[in-house]
């Protein structure tokens, strides 16, 4: 699927399966660097993707249960029946 042509959930969901695919491709390349300076930025790096990635989590499971939470509350509510 061309990206250009993929809706917004289809792009979303190919930047997330990118994003997983880097991270663990950087944790299979890292070594411990010499320089304190670049120890730093790449702890504050990746403290803003882990930020980044847990706003991302709680906005999809919000989506998720918002959607379950209104199934439950049709299931349970009593159905009017006019005679």
């Amino acid at each position: 699927m061309e990206f250009e042509l993929a809706s917004p959930q289809e792009k979303t969901l190919i930047r997330i399966r990118a994003c997983s695919y880097t991270a663990r491709a950087a944790l299979e390349e890292l070594e411990d660097p010499q320089e304190q300076q670049l120890r730093v930025d790449l702890l504050l790096e990746a403290e803003d993707m882990l930020l980044e990635t847990t706003r991302l989590v709680h906005k999809l499971r919000d989506f998720v249960w918002d959607e379950l939470d209104k199934q439950n509350e049709e299931e349970e509510s009593p159905s009017t029946v006019k005679d």
